[in-house]
């Protein structure tokens, strides 16, 4: 291998690398294949053809008259994370002005991809419950039914950040977490900690509701990506029947 293909080779490896951080951390198809663009040219890269779905990106990369470079990396685990996304998009657009090594981008991408969440843990799920508590009043709950909402968002919140520890897929995490709500809900209010059931639970599935996973669909439709916005919209559905199914699947062991 010459030294313009050995560049080439970690130009590409850049690219991917970038392209895959993205896809993990929730990124719209469109900005990943933008990014992964920008951060190939700014390493050197002359011809750079990207193509991204949801679950992996298919990159070349071309020289002055040397073979092309070719990456290939599966997507599996993905999540929502859109501090790193802004990270990478502005340390790429930080190497289009300066120019970047291919070896020290890594570097970079590396120290982005293994930093702690900007909130830590416990934060988030505090947020998650006050959430749910609020959204009880919206939809016809009484100040009763607010402790309730929020203690089965937490619930649920615990539950999927643990899920993945025991081998278990984010569709399952929505079941049990759909199903272990409706039957908290169920026990609180017999208990006498609430009094509208419906209120509680559906106050406290909101934030397994895949929004950013709906706009995410409707903005590749919009930019033209039509293959990833289909497979978002239909993972938005099938997040949603998980759901439905877990309710009702709890639901049916009262009758």
């Amino acid at each position: 291998m010459t030294g313009k293909e050995e560049n080439l080779y970690r130009i590409s490896r850049l690219g991917a690398r970038t392209g895959e951080i993205l896809l993990r951390c929730g990124a719209e198809t469109y900005r990943a294949e933008e990014t992964v663009e920008r951060a190939c040219r700014a390493a050197g890269a002359k011809g750079v053809n990207v193509y991204v779905t949801p679950t992996g990106l298919f990159l070349s990369v071309d020289g002055d008259g040397s073979p092309a470079a070719v990456e290939i990396r599966r997507v599996r685990r993905r999540d929502v994370d859109l501090d790193k996304v802004s990270r990478i998009n502005a340390l790429v657009r930080t190497w289009e002005r300066e120019g970047i090594e291919p070896g020290l981008g890594e570097a970079m991408l590396a120290d982005v991809a293994s930093a702690k969440p900007v909130y830590g843990f416990l934060p988030p799920v505090l947020m998650v419950g006050l959430a749910s508590a609020a959204a009880v009043f919206f939809l016809g709950g009484s100040p009763a039914d607010a402790l309730p909402a929020g203690l089965g968002a937490v619930l649920v919140r615990l539950v999927m950040l643990r899920l993945p520890f025991l081998g278990g897929t984010y569709l399952l995490g929505d079941f049990l977490g759909a199903f272990l709500t409706e039957q908290a809900a169920q026990e609180m209010v017999r208990v006498g900690l609430g009094q509208h059931v419906s209120a509680i639970l559906v106050a406290a599935l909101l934030n397994l509701v895949p929004g950013a996973m709906i706009v995410g669909s409707v903005r590749d439709f919009i930019a033209g990506d039509l293959v990833s916005g289909v497979t978002r919209g239909a993972e938005s559905l099938l997040v949603a029947v998980a759901l439905a199914a877990g309710v009702a699947a709890a639901a049916s062991l009262k009758w």
